[in-house]
């Protein structure tokens, strides 16, 4: 898979975190986009992620280099998040953790988070944070955008990356699934974000009994966040 690789996507994060916070120091009055210190203290202390994406979006051209938009997948927008958040002081922060289920019996013992950030030790003996995020993702070959040419042709899947970075929110989750896409073939962007909240709540409640179980007491914001055509981001915080 011609992608950036996990290492190099974390250093290019972390680059770009050193240059904004040089800008926070030299410009403030100039800045028209939040830091990325900015985002995370808006997630840790609001609970809120919208300066998150909005400071993502426009870098997704940045981070899946020219000639990668056929292998844009889940994991690259879950190793952009994990890159730029990883680092977080006492904060537990990891992909793919294991959540017990409690609701139905299964196969397999384990729900797993996309990623989950949890607060290691309190302040003033208060309640932790947790944050759970579920990621999900359709690249420009598998959108029906109604233009035509193969999708082998690089001209062909940019100027597709470009009609999608043009829409508006309403407009990408009205985009339906291609004959390409084999599990979600004519699904809409609305569907398949609200099959990934469903799939949120169920894990929260798993948690949310984890916890009951064991005594733990934590405020939990759980976020749904969709990568759509390598250009934009749906996201939402799931009531919970």
């Amino acid at each position: 898979m011609d992608l950036l690789g996990n290492e190099e996507l974390k250093n290019t994060a972390k680059r770009k975190q050193t240059e904004d916070d040089e800008k926070e120091n030299l410009e403030p009055s100039s800045r028209k986009q939040p830091t990325l210190r900015n985002c995370i203290n808006s997630l840790l202390h609001d609970h809120n992620i919208d300066k998150l994406c909005l400071y993502v979006e426009p870098k997704l051209k940045e981070l899946i280099k020219k000639g990668n938009l056929y292998d844009d997948r889940e994991l690259v927008i879950k190793v952009i998040f994990h890159a730029l958040l990883l680092d977080i002081p006492n904060h537990f922060v990891d992909t793919e953790v294991p959540i017990n289920v409690y609701e139905v019996k299964r196969n397999n013992n384990f729900l797993y988070a996309d990623l989950l950030i949890v607060e290691i030790k309190s302040t003033e003996n208060s309640k932790r944070n947790r944050f759970i995020f579920e990621f999900k993702n359709k690249g420009v070959n598998f959108l029906d955008l109604q233009i035509k040419g193969n999708n082998s042709s690089w001209e062909v899947m940019e100027r597709k990356a470009y009609k999608v970075e043009a829409m508006s929110r309403r407009d990408v989750l009205q985009l339906k699934c291609n004959n390409l896409e084999k599990f979600n073939h004519g699904k809409t962007m609305r569907e398949i974000f609200n099959g990934a909240r469903e799939q949120l709540l169920n894990y929260v409640r798993n948690l949310k009994k984890d916890d009951h179980q064991n005594n733990f007491e934590f405020i939990t914001s759980a976020f749904v966040v969709m990568a759509v055509g390598s250009r934009k981001l749906i996201w939402e915080k799931i009531s919970c």
